[in-house]
């Protein structure tokens, strides 16, 4: 424990009645799949069910029992993986093959590929909103969820609105309108809803929006910009709505369809003990895993999948998509199996957005950890360009088509064209050249007696070379990748063994194959082949192996904070400090003395371990004029800067530092039961004031994923006046014990 109570740390928090602005002279402005209704047990009674099967039948509650749930929110598909465990039952012995999938999806289209269906454990991350004409004003801003506050308003935004007068000029919204503006959802549709849709766009009102793409407003990416650029466009069609809206909006509808199915089948109860594990790409800024915390957070909420305490998740575990993909792949595959300590493997994660690859070495087998070797890497060149290619194909061809009787129009009709696609792609081997490619059936497509054009009565035919075409980019995209990492292995001294294929992408027959076709050719640092292995339930790999990940957290990694936490202050203005000189000041009326307004006093910076609990206090000193209850208002800021401890003044400093939380410090007792008496002092100007003064510790304690923000009595140190709990699990290296 640290206590720093120096002298400086002493503020004064006055209200905007309290206090009048003083401009100085030199002073500038401020600125799933696998259902098995009574669990474990049916495996152990000799029950062999294969992956695609889902018994339904009810489920009875014999035995308190634990969830954990893992979602993998993917940028086209997204899974649910779980498992129920039974409160004896060592956790050391459960293996992969007891980790379920949430699967029987509500909407599955009529007519999709047999491939799709047994392999049920995903589901489409779409959404389709109707657009708002009207902005949503709740009555009583405060009232918002403090999960909203947490991702939307920022130090940025109580900036603006702090000094009286300066928003306005500036043209920025006040705090209350950052908060209160928020998009509403109404009747949303989602996942395969959306795509029985899709298939029938004549019945699609304009004023229903289709969003796909939304996970990557989260990243950063080079790869990514293009999809964010067409994402974000249609997410402004949708008055007020931000990114984290609209992933809670899609995350609460698929956890309605997790509660159910759980609470149905595998006895999951109002009160059950649920640990969450989130996904997240290795990609992923801290403040990018706040704000989809947040997201899921809201989900929770609206979907009662568990309960929250204090509005916040009770425990929430955080892991790298590439991380969990690895885990599940060796530890479910015998084939996997001879990769040993300190032996290497390169992960290809193929998704609908991006593919992924990551060179690990295996630095621990029981329980699985792994290390990165060679700087990851991702390209822009997932199955979704597959859809896009298709539709630039079909364009082409229907160009100049003369299409008679159809009420729908040309773009409408290749929308449905692809959307067929998307269904059938994953069952195609393009390799093949013998490979048979149906013509697409249009009613009303008049045929051309040209016969190259290939256009017949109501028919588009297409030739095996124009559908290599489609695919060509994305194979060659992943196999440079794939390449470029070997080599880069080779550079760093890493002999890779093997190759392992996972992601929705990765069940392309046509990628298989081209991948295994080119590493035939390749050998590793010791000239040896290097083996291809294809992840089991590729589609959800990722959530299985996040819970398998989860229930083996010991051997670290260590717990080092990835974001730096401060309080807002107001700091006594100090005429001969030249960084004070040209900061805005206010002068309070109890006191009348000058203070600095919007000043974060940062406690703990980024980058510091804090182990397994962790504890520093400090002074907080309030002042009141003589009429006044003693309310003491403490506001906890997070920012991914590396703050150093000690203050930051105004907009500059602390641009983008967000709310964290608050407290609301009553201590009016004082005076009441005449513990403190007021103090008389003549000011610099001359003016006598009386006032009183409080002084009290705030605490932050961090214990395990979570930190609690307290305020203890002047009177007796070890009584807690006011707390508040925050979920940090964002704030620290996804896969922290």
């Amino acid at each position: 424990m640290a206590d720093e109570y120096a002298e400086a740390e002493f503020e004064r928090v006055p209200s905007e009645e309290q206090s009048e602005d003083v401009e100085m002279p030199d002073i500038a402005p401020p600125l799933v799949g696998v259902d098995r209704p009574y669990g474990d047990d049916v495996m152990a009674q000799g029950c062999q069910l294969e992956p695609h099967q889902s018994i339904e039948k009810g489920f009875k509650e014999t035995w308190p029992s634990k969830f954990i749930i893992a979602v993998d929110f993917g940028t086209t598909f997204s899974s649910v993986a779980f498992v129920r465990l039974d409160l004896h039952r060592d956790i050391k012995t459960i293996e992969a093959e007891s980790v379920r999938c949430i699967d029987n999806f509500p909407d599955m289209p009529s007519g999709i590929s047999a491939d799709v269906l047994t392999s049920h454990q995903s589901v489409p991350t779409e959404l389709m909103c109707y657009a708002q004409k009207d902005q949503v004003w709740p009555e009583d801003p405060s009232n918002l969820d403090s999960s909203d506050n947490e991702s939307q308003c920022s130090y940025d935004d109580d900036w603006a609105s702090s000094v009286d007068g300066d928003s306005n000029q500036d043209g920025e919204r006040d705090v209350v309108s950052a908060r209160a503006a928020k998009y509403e959802a109404k009747n949303s549709i989602w996942g395969w809803g959306v795509h029985s849709r899709l298939v029938k766009p004549e019945n699609i009102p304009l004023e229903l929006r289709h969003l796909t793409n939304f996970k990557l407003q989260l990243d950063d990416a080079t790869s990514t910009k293009d999809l964010r650029k067409k994402s974000a466009q249609e997410l402004r069609r949708l008055k007020n709505a931000k990114a984290e809206d609209i992933i809670a909006e899609y995350l609460g509808q698929l956890f309605k369809h997790t509660k159910k199915r759980l609470g149905t089948f595998h006895g999951l109860q109002q009160d059950s003990q649920v640990e969450f594990v989130l996904c997240v790409p290795t990609s992923w800024t801290d403040k990018a895993c706040r704000i989809m915390q947040s997201a899921l957070t809201t989900a929770i909420k609206t979907s009662q999948l568990a309960k929250l305490e204090q509005g916040m998740i009770r425990d929430l575990f955080i892991v790298a998509e590439s991380e969990a993909a690895a885990t599940f792949a060796l530890e479910d595959c015998e084939s996997l199996s001879n990769i040993i300590t300190n032996e290497s493997f390169l992960l290809l994660d193929c998704g609908g957005g991006t593919v992924d690859a990551i060179t690990y070495t295996l630095i621990r087998s029981t329980p699985t950890r792994m290390q990165e070797v060679v700087n990851p890497k991702g390209v822009s060149c997932g199955s979704s360009f597959l859809n896009k290619n298709y539709k630039k194909l079909l364009e082409e061809r229907l160009e100049h088509a003369n299409i008679i009787g159809n009420d729908m129009s040309l773009e409408r009709i290749i929308a449905a064209e692809v959307q067929r696609f998307e269904n059938e792609k994953r069952s195609i081997n393009i390799l093949d050249k013998k490979a048979h490619i149906d013509a697409i059936h249009i009613p009303g497509l008049q045929a051309e007696q040209d016969r190259e054009l290939r256009i017949r009565r109501n028919k588009l035919d297409l030739s095996w070379k124009e559908m290599y075409k489609v695919f060509k980019d994305c194979l060659d995209g992943t196999k440079d990748l794939m390449l470029e990492q070997l080599n880069q292995a080779k550079t760093n001294g890493v002999n890779v063994q093997t190759v392992i294929l996972t992601g929705g992408f990765g069940e392309s027959p046509s990628l298989r194959n081209h991948l295994k076709k080119i590493l035939r050719k390749q050998r590793n640092l010791l000239n040896q082949e290097i083996d291809f292995e294809p992840s089991r339930y590729v589609q959800s790999a990722v959530a299985r192996g996040a819970v398998l990940r989860a229930l083996r957290k010991e051997f670290g990694p260590a717990r080092i904070t990835r974001s730096s936490y401060g309080v807002l202050r107001t700091l006594l203005y100090d005429e001969n400090n030249p960084q004070h000189r040209k900061l805005w000041v206010s002068r309070d009326r109890a006191d009348g003395e000058l203070y600095i307004m919007n000043t974060i006093q940062w406690v703990l910076s980024k980058d510091t371990p804090v182990g397994t609990k962790y504890e520093k206090s400090f002074k907080s000193r309030h002042i009141f004029q003589m009429h006044e209850d003693f309310l003491c208002e403490e506001i906890l800021y997070v920012s991914s800067g590396a703050h150093k401890s000690g203050y930051k003044y105004g907009h500059k400093e602390n641009k983008g530092a967000e709310e964290a939380g608050r407290i609301l410090v009553n201590l009016t007792f004082l005076k009441t039961t005449g513990r403190i008496k007021p103090t008389t002092v003549r000011n610099a100007e001359g003016k006598l004031h009386s006032f009183y003064e409080v002084q009290y510790d705030l605490w932050l304690i961090i214990e395990g994923r979570s930190l609690r923000f307290e305020a203890r009595s002047p009177i007796n140190k070890n009584e807690v006046k006011a707390s508040a709990s925050f979920c940090i699990a964002a704030g620290f290296v996804p896969g922290t014990e």
